[in-house]
C-alpha cells in the first residue's frame, strides 16, 4: 500500500504578508466555511485513524501466525523449550493488552514440568485462540471504518450552502468595487494559493475557466462508487462476478503527471500508475496489482483488481510573485465557486446511493466474517489474511474515492473564494 498523506491544503505556513489583512466580508465564525472545514477534518482524521488501526492489527495477527507456524514446526524437532514457551506467553499477553482482548494465560510453572512436545501443543493452542480473538477484533475495526465513512460524508452537508453564501457576499462586494482603482500594495497571498494550484503550478485560470471539467471528473468517481460496491457483493455471492476494474468505467483517470516530490513517495510499482489531478495538489492514483498474503504465492489476488491511493503534494510558490486577478477574473472565480458548490450538493443529494453502497459492502463483510473465522479454525495458513487483504483493498478503494471526490471539489471551491477575496482587497 502506498503512502497516503492527508492535508487540508490550508495549513498555516510562513506568510510573506502584512500583519493584518483587511477582511472583505464579515461572517459569524460558527457559520463560516472554515467551521465546516474543521468538522470535515476531524471526521477524516477519525476515519484515517480507524483505518490505520485495522491495518496495524492485521499486521500483528500475521506476526502471531508466523510465531504459531514456528512453534508448530518445532514439534518435528522434539518440541518447545521452557524459555521459548515463556517468550510466547509474553508475546500473546502483549498482543492482548495492546488490542484490549481478553486472554486466558497458561501457567508458566506448569509448563516448566511438561514435556517439550506438550509445551509446543499448548503454545500453539494458546496462539490460535489469540489469533481467533484478534480476527474478531479486526472485523470490528472493518465495520467501524464503514461507519466512519458515513460520518465523513455526512460532515460535508453544510459546505454547499456556506460556499454559496460567501460567494454571494463576495459578488456583492465585487459589484460595489467594479469601478475602483487597483492597488497592488494590498495584494497578499496566503496558504490558499495551494488550493488554486494544479499539477504543480499556480493556475487559478485553469480552475475558473473549466469548472465543468472538474465537476464531470467528480461525477465519474461518484458513479463508480456504486459499481464498486455492487461488484463486492457479486463476488461474495459468486453471481455475475467480474473483475472490479473491468466493470468500473474508470473514466475519471486522465494523463496527469505527478510532481517529482510526489513520485518519490510512491512505491516502484506505482511509478507508471494512472493519475488524476485535482486542485490543491490532490492526486488520485490507481494501478493494477497482484497482492500476496504473507509467503503464500497461491494466495494471489487477481491481477484484474486495482488499488487506489491519494497524496497531496507540497508546493513551493514564491507567493508575493503570484499574479493578482483582474476584476473580470474575480467575477469568474466567484461564479466557478458556485458551480463547485452545486457539484457538491449533487453528491450530497446522492447520499442515498452512498449509504446503499455501504450497506452492500456491509453485506459482503458479514460473509467475510464467517469465512475468516472458518479459515482460522481450520488452521489454514494465511487463509484469513488472503480474505482480509482482498476485502480490505476494495473497502480502501471505496473510502479513497469518497474522500477525493469531496476534497477535490472542496479545494476548488475554497480556492476560488479565497482567490477572489484576495483580489477584491486590491480594489478597496
Amino acid at each position: 500500500m502506498y503512502q497516503r498523506t492527508w492535508t487540508l491544503g490550508l495549513e498555516a505556513q510562513e506568510e510573506d504578508t502584512p500583519e493584518a489583512v483587511e477582511p472583505v466580508i464579515t461572517e459569524e465564525p460558527s457559520e463560516s466555511v472554515e467551521a465546516t472545514d474543521l468538522e470535515v477534518n476531524e471526521a477524516n482524521d477519525d476515519l484515517e485513524a480507524t483505518d490505520r488501526q485495522a491495518e496495524d492489527l492485521a499486521d500483528d495477527i500475521s506476526d502471531l501466525q508466523t510465531v504459531h507456524d514456528v512453534v508448530a514446526d518445532s514439534l518435528s524437532d522434539g518440541g518447545c523449550e521452557v524459555s521459548n514457551a515463556r517468550l510466547i506467553d509474553v508475546a500473546t499477553e502483549s498482543f492482548c493488552a495492546r488490542w484490549d482482548i481478553p486472554r486466558a494465560a497458561v501457567a508458566c510453572e506448569a509448563m516448566a514440568y511438561a514435556t517439550p512436545s506438550v509445551r509446543a501443543n499448548v503454545a500453539c493452542e494458546g496462539i490460535m485462540d489469540t489469533i481467533k480473538a484478534g480476527i474478531k477484533k479486526l472485523i470490528e475495526f472493518i465495520n467501524n471504518v464503514i461507519l466512519k465513512i458515513k460520518t465523513f460524508f455526512g460532515s460535508v452537508v453544510d459546505y454547499p450552502s456556506k460556499i454559496l453564501k460567501r460567494a454571494e457576499a463576495l459578488e456583492k462586494v465585487a459589484n460595489e468595487r467594479a469601478n475602483n482603482e487597483f492597488n497592488r500594495k494590498k495584494w497578499s497571498v496566503g496558504s490558499w494559493a495551494n488550493n488554486v494550484s494544479v499539477g504543480g503550478e499556480y493556475n487559478p485560470k485553469q480552475i475558473f475557466n473549466q469548472p465543468g471539467r472538474i465537476i464531470q471528473t467528480s461525477e465519474y468517481i461518484f458513479e463508480d462508487l456504486v459499481i464498486l460496491a455492487n461488484n463486492i457483493v457479486d463476488k461474495v455471492d459468486a453471481t455475475n462476478a467480474k473483475s472490479t476494474l473491468a466493470r468500473m468505467k474508470m473514466r475519471f483517470f486522465g494523463n496527469a503527471t505527478l510532481p517529482k516530490q510526489a513520485r518519490d513517495k510512491l512505491s516502484p510499482s506505482a511509478k507508471d500508475a494512472r493519475v488524476v489531478a485535482f486542485p490543491g495538489e490532490l492526486y488520485l492514483i490507481g494501478e493494477r496489482y497482484v497482492s500476496t498474503a504473507g509467503d503464500a504465492p497461491d494466495k494471489q489476488l487477481t491481477t484484474d483488481d486495482f488499488k487506489l491511493s491519494y497524496i497531496v503534494a507540497e508546493t513551493s510558490h514564491q507567493r508575493q510573485e503570484l499574479t493578482p486577478p483582474s476584476h473580470d477574473e474575480i467575477v469568474k472565480a466567484i461564479n466557478a465557486s458556485k458551480e463547485f458548490a452545486n457539484g457538491l450538493q449533487q453528491h450530497i443529494d446522492g447520499n442515498q446511493d452512498v449509504n446503499k453502497s455501504l450497506e452492500l459492502m456491509q453485506r459482503g463483510l458479514d460473509v467475510l466474517t464467517k469465512s475468516m473465522e472458518d479459515a482460522a479454525n481450520s488452521l489454514e495458513r494465511d487463509g484469513w489474511a488472503s480474505l482480509y487483504a482482498q476485502r480490505k483493498q476494495e473497502m480502501s478503494n471505496f473510502k479513497i474515492m469518497v474522500q477525493v471526490n469531496i476534497l477535490g471539489l472542496r479545494n476548488a471551491a475554497l480556492g476560488m473564494l479565497s482567490y477572489a477575496e484576495a483580489g477584491l482587497r486590491c480594489y478597496a
